[in-house]
């Protein structure tokens, strides 16, 4: 985000100290109904797309950070599970021991198991508006990408798509 805020003015002092012309970019290219070279509609257009970048890298890293965890945190139990019935040692003299540490082995994947359906309920609605948002992005570039298809910012947003696309797929 603070990249995305910091280019267009880069750009703008390094065009301006190069040819004294002074052209207004905005972080992100993009096709507006109203003109972005007016400084009354680029400040509000300049504010939309960092706060739009923020929202977008916020979002997505937090959602899927803690997707990752919760999964990882649910395979680490079930890991768990798998080392202690690979080392179950048997017990010849006493059955009833070995009996009671396969009925532990057994309640933590029973734990597992509770923990990865409760995960799933929990986060369905979450992943679901993911998905959503992910595709509505889509459908937003691929118009954008469609508009400056000529032009060189293109391979900006066909790499976006790219990403997106990623996303999509893992949702």
């Amino acid at each position: 985000c603070v990249f995305a805020g910091i280019k267009p003015i880069v750009i703008m002092v390094t065009t301006r100290l190069r040819s004294g012309i002074t052209h207004l970019e905005l972080p992100h290219s993009a096709v507006y109904p109203w003109s972005d070279q007016a400084i009354w509609f680029y400040g509000p257009t300049y504010l939309w797309n960092v706060l739009a970048s923020y929202g977008a890298v916020t979002m997505s890293l937090a959602m899927d950070t803690l997707a990752f965890a919760y999964t990882y945190n649910v395979c680490a139990v079930f890991k768990i599970a798998q080392h202690r019935i690979r080392n179950l040692v048997p017990q010849s003299k006493c059955p009833q021991q070995e009996l009671e540490e396969l009925v532990q082995v057994l309640r933590l994947h029973q734990t597992g198991l509770t923990l990865g359906t409760q995960l799933g309920r929990s986060l369905r609605p979450l992943v679901l508006m993911q998905f959503f948002v992910t595709a509505l992005q889509l459908c937003f570039v691929g118009f954008q990408l469609a508009d400056l298809f000529p032009s060189p910012v293109c391979i900006y947003f066909i790499f976006f798509v790219g990403s997106l696309l990623i996303a999509l797929f893992i949702y």
